[in-house]
């Protein structure tokens, strides 16, 4: 009877054990506090420079939180990526920037907490956003290789984009540049203009083009601009004429049209999947988007650590070139893919375009349960180069969690000598509340009798907060945790100028070139006094040969702080090297960066060796070695993480055996699947794991 009591007593103090440390665990988030900062701050508004976004999450006695702590990001502009799980107390993620400029409201919300951030996006001299401009194709028989973005058409082909209209007996179709090659009786029409050829290699976004006929001799043509004027061309390449290769590839997509959007979507109709030859399915519609690479199905299947596997499966209903409709059937994944939706959801989503006019997207998170989530976007064009940007959207990052409303609206127009912006939004999760206002204005600046590009912006900013922060502190005399709340309401209004210089490139020889520009500035109102802001930058670009360069960046850095304080000096200097070489018939690729004066250094090695053991038809190794190394060190943390592999090449996959010393973070101790690949992680500090991912070409 003794022994049963002492089992039963040992159970039981088990079960206490695990229900205070599971209360503890989420008890550390209430009164949690963010430090948030974005590197670099400011990004051209080009849609591909992205912004790297961490943040530091300390529970209420300034502790790092527990690992896999996940960290819900949201951006006003932009797309960002998220969830993300904490390592040490650190979570990163990347912001990637819209066409659009202007200024993003950065947010990371770990249960109440969140913590924001401004990160602008600065449009290009003189750029202006153009219209949606579709091409339709059609054909007795189409077929698109999304390997490598060719259409081809047979047997009446044609084309329409605009006002151009391109028949032929056979046609290629280029999505990336835009370009198209026809042959046989081809016809070229704009209007009551027709050109005939027996060829054509035509780019539709210049409107530029060659052609060729043969009769009793060959006439070679220039055709260029909306009136399809010609011009003899003495250019006698007649590798222009030969029609675009894809041989050596294997996935195909047969359809009886297509509706392409260059950058954006490719719309099939009646599509239908082979796979050498043997056809594998087919649907009414299918939607193509080129942001996932080789994967026709985009990012259908992952997993995260938080939720297990999800899942967004996309039923298109309508799918034309101005409305795309679809039921998404969805697992811990959001349709809007910006925050976390645990469990199973049927959701909707209304895109629309109208040519030159207006397009946006409604989408719901779940028809079955409204609450989960609702966005709303619209883009309406007023003239050549004005527009109106809205947003608005409720969302629930699981049930647990405060609802998040935020809404914007952004207004651009070009005025005499310039151009004019007005942004405004609001959000509102938990406590807090925040509003923000910027109107800016750019003057045409033309460009200094050296080179010398120079953009200027003058802007008013305002923003305002108003809301309580929780806290937990101990009492020094009974040792008992005290919840307190601290009002943070407050604004700023801040006036400023902001002056940016692009030096022209210097060759400094045949091989060297030397690339130098500075962003300079000055606000008045900001909380603490007026600031100024003064950024430099200078690259030292070596070419070693046609893949091979090495490059040496210094950066000066020195900015005002934002809404919410960050996790770095205002003023930082950073030595950067960066390059690609070859050398013993190894690939090398690296990069190290240094902030001078302070604490982080961070970087990464890459080493590829190709074995003799084979080629693909495109030439490529079947059998490689690779090794890579990630360090990094900020403020008192160390990471590093290396990665063995040995690859192997199946058709337009790569199969690869890995290894990690370190294992393969948010998937230790279990099966993981991603949108890079699967495998199997051991515990014991060691990871060895098989991994299958697209091959790339």
């Amino acid at each position: 009877m003794s022994k049963r009591r002492t089992t039963w007593a040992r159970i039981l103090l088990v079960a206490v054990l695990l229900c205070v440390a599971a209360g503890a665990g989420e008890a550390s988030l209430v009164g949690a506090s963010l430090s948030l900062r974005a590197d670099p701050s400011r990004v051209p508004a080009d849609g591909e420079t992205a912004v790297a976004v961490s943040v530091e999450v300390m529970d209420a006695f300034g502790r790092p939180v527990a690992d896999g702590t996940p960290v819900h990001f949201v951006s006003t502009l932009g797309d960002i990526v998220s969830p993300v799980e904490t390592v040490g107390g650190f979570a990163q993620t990347v912001l990637q920037p819209s066409n659009t400029a202007g200024i993003a409201l950065v947010s990371a919300m770990v249960g109440a907490a969140r913590a924001t951030i401004e990160v602008e996006f600065i449009a290009a001299a003189g750029s202006a956003a153009p219209g949606s401009r579709m091409v339709e194709l059609t054909a007795e028989e189409l077929s698109y290789n999304h390997d490598k973005r060719v259409f081809v058409a047979s047997w009446e082909a044609e084309l329409r984009y605009q006002g151009i209209e391109i028949h032929a007996d056979g046609m290629q179709y280029d999505v990336a540049p835009n370009v198209v090659c026809a042959q046989g009786n081809v016809t070229l029409r704009a209007g009551s203009r027709v050109v005939q050829a027996d060829a054509l290699r035509y780019e539709l976004r210049s409107l530029r083009g060659r052609l060729i006929r043969v009769s009793n001799e060959v006439e070679r043509l220039l055709v260029e601009g909306d009136a399809l004027e010609t011009r003899a061309d003495t250019d006698d390449d007649a590798c222009l004429w030969e029609p675009l290769q894809t041989d050596d590839t294997r996935t195909w997509v047969k359809a009886h049209r297509a509706i392409i959007d260059p950058g954006k979507k490719v719309i099939l109709d009646h599509a239908t999947f082979y796979v050498d030859d043997t056809r594998v399915m087919s649907l009414r519609r299918h939607v193509v988007d080129p942001k996932f690479g080789g994967a026709l199905f985009g990012n259908t299947f992952g997993y995260t650590s938080t939720g297990g596997v999800d899942i967004n499966f996309p039923l298109y209903y309508r799918a034309s070139g101005h409305h795309v409709g679809s039921f998404h059937i969805t697992r811990n994944r959001a349709v809007s893919g910006s925050q976390y939706d645990p469990g199973w959801s049927l959701g909707l989503k209304e895109e629309y375009v109208r040519e030159g006019k207006r397009e946006g997207a409604l989408i719901l998170e779940d028809v079955l349960h409204p609450d989960r989530g609702l966005r709303w976007e619209q883009r309406h064009r007023i003239g050549e180069r004005s527009g109106i940007d809205f947003d608005a959207s409720v969302a629930r990052f699981d049930d647990d969690s405060p609802r998040l409303l935020s809404s914007g609206i952004r207004y651009h127009r070009p005025v005499r000598g310039g151009g004019l912006s007005l942004s405004l939004s609001g959000s509102d999760y938990s406590d807090s509340r925040q509003y923000f206002a910027d109107i800016a204005y750019r003057p045409r600046m033309p460009r200094l009798g050296s080179g010398v590009l120079v953009t200027t912006v003058f802007h008013l900013r305002h923003s305002r907060q108003m809301g309580d922060v929780h806290e937990v502190i101990v009492d020094p005399s009974t040792g008992e945790p005290i919840e307190i709340s601290q009002d943070t309401s407050g604004s700023t209004t801040s006036p400023g100028v902001d002056l940016n210089f692009d030096l022209p490139r210097k060759e400094l020889g045949a091989e060297t070139s030397l690339r130098a520009g500075l962003t300079t500035g000055y606000a008045w109102g900001l909380a603490g006094g007026a600031r100024g802001m003064f950024d430099a930058r200078m690259n030292l670009l070596r070419r070693l040969g046609p893949t091979e360069h090495v490059k040496l960046s210094y950066t000066y850095s020195s900015t005002p702080a934002s809404l919410q304080p960050t996790m770095v000096a205002p003023t930082r200097h950073r030595l950067s090297l960066s390059g690609a070489v070859v050398a013993s018939g190894c690939n090398v690729w690296f990069n190290a960066s240094q902030e001078l004066g302070g604490d982080r250094v961070f970087g990464s090695v890459n080493f590829m060796r190709s074995l003799p053991f084979g080629v693909d038809a495109g030439g490529r190794p079947l059998w490689s070695l690779s090794a890579s190394h990630f360090f990094s060190r900020f403020q008192g943390y160390r990471i590093g993480s290396s990665r063995f592999s040995l690859s192997r090449l199946f058709g337009r996959y790569r199969m690869a055996l890995c290894y990690s010393p370190q294992g393969s973070g948010i998937y230790d101790n279990r099966p993981w699947v991603s949108a890079y690949g699967y495998g199997y992680t051991y515990s014991g500090g060691r990871s060895l794991w098989i991994e299958l991912s697209a091959a790339g070409y």
